[in-house]
């Protein structure tokens, strides 16, 4: 494999590359929801508020919100398997030291710190598919690759409904072994993959991939922000802590067939801009999960709005190279749409929980709302600028 790294990639090469860059993805969406399942375990150990706590779930992706588009257009070119693995050992290490944290002053620091190794596994996922994969098993690998998020908040949810047995401290250790599998992967069986091309002097902009990356952002910003409502929504409704991570495991798994559905629909022919219309499904099914009384009835929301949020979140990661200009743009178009996402799952948790906290379910419905149809707009919006310009 290191050989001819340019080369057409053979079958077992790219089965490789797509399993170990999904399992470092997956590593990287267990550290975004480590703390969501043991959300009131870890608030009452540390005296934090349900503001800070919220905080707590989403501030790993604070690095990337601030640097991943100047880290994307700067690891482009070098060897990516290198890269995929420093990002994964961060991500270990930091994990073992939020598991043993003795204070707050320690576990937020280390959070964010990981957040530089969630920045590198997630930059550099997308261009080591695309310079290991020809382009058909590329697009289905990005369609795979959008789902990590959901699917590795899904396997900390699982852990995190243990903890009222372990404590949360060691199902947060427990959390950090994907990272230790996928590293030792990643290094037996990606090295010496390079981006193809060298890499451009300046970052070659594109307008669409703005639009493209703000749609995206407000997406992730929905899909993330009710996986972390959902503890709090069944603590109102009586719900034991057990049942509430039983749910959220099933609830984030529920994006994965989301995604897949959509990479199946696209190689099939169907355009982006008419799969992107499921989103007007989201506040309906958001409704469903904030304001019903039965807890099936705000599983079967919360589940609904996943499946679509994972429909539209790899329409969405397959757009890139629709939208952008040139292959030059890729880079750019990725780094946007990893910042611009990020910053949505760090913004959305504590926002949504202060929203609610003071104005109740109904303004969350409202607000899921407008951001969809802002989401909707700025992505076709994307779509007509680049339209018009070819």
């Amino acid at each position: 494999m290191t050989d001819t790294p340019h080369g057409p990639p053979s079958t077992s090469r790219e089965r490789a590359a797509v399993l170990w860059v999904y399992a470092s993805g997956i590593a990287a969406g267990i550290s975004v929801g480590r703390f969501i399942a043991v959300e009131a375990q870890v608030g009452a150990s540390f005296h934090m508020s349900s503001t800070q706590t919220a905080l707590l779930l989403s501030a790993v992706t604070a690095v990337a919100a601030a640097l991943a588009l100047p880290v994307a257009v700067r690891v482009k070119g070098a060897d990516l398997g290198r890269t995929l693995r420093r990002g994964l050992l961060i991500l270990l290490v930091a994990g073992l030291v939020q598991a043993l944290a003795p204070t707050s002053a320690v576990i937020f620091p280390a959070r964010v710190v990981e957040g530089t190794g969630y920045l590198l596994v997630t930059v550099t996922g997308p261009m080591l598919l695309s310079a290991a994969c020809t382009p058909a098993v590329e697009r289905w690998g990005l369609a795979l690759w959008s789902t990590f998020i959901p699917v590795g908040i899904a396997a900390a949810a699982a852990l995190g409904s243990i903890a009222d047995v372990t404590g949360w401290r060691l199902t947060a250790g427990l959390t950090v072994l994907p990272s230790a599998v996928a590293f030792i992967g990643v290094r037996t069986r990606l090295t010496g993959i390079d981006a193809p091309g060298e890499r451009p002097r300046s970052v070659s902009w594109s307008a669409g991939a703005f639009r493209l990356s703000l749609a995206f952002c407000l997406v992730a910003l929905l899909g993330v922000s009710v996986l972390s409502l959902l503890p709090r929504l069944a603590a109102d409704r009586g719900i034991s802590p057990g049942t509430s991570g039983l749910t959220a495991t099933v609830v984030s798994l529920a994006s994965v067939p989301g995604g897949l559905l959509a990479g199946r629909l696209m190689s099939i022919g169907w355009r982006p801009q008419r799969l992107v219309l499921a989103a007007l499904a989201i506040p309906c099914a958001a409704a469903c999960a904030f304001i019903a009384t039965w807890w099936w009835s705000v599983s079967a929301g919360a589940a609904l709005l996943l499946v679509d949020n994972g429909l539209i979140l790899a329409v969405m990661y397959a757009s890139v190279p629709l939208v952008v200009r040139s292959p030059r743009a890729l880079a750019f178009g990725y780094g946007l749409l990893i910042q611009t996402g990020s910053l949505g799952t760090l913004l959305g948790p504590p926002s949504f929980t202060l929203l609610i906290s003071h104005l109740g379910w109904g303004a969350a419905i409202l607000l899921t709302t407008v951001l969809t149809l802002l989401s909707l707009a700025s992505f076709n919006s994307a779509f007509t600028k680049r339209l018009g310009t070819a």
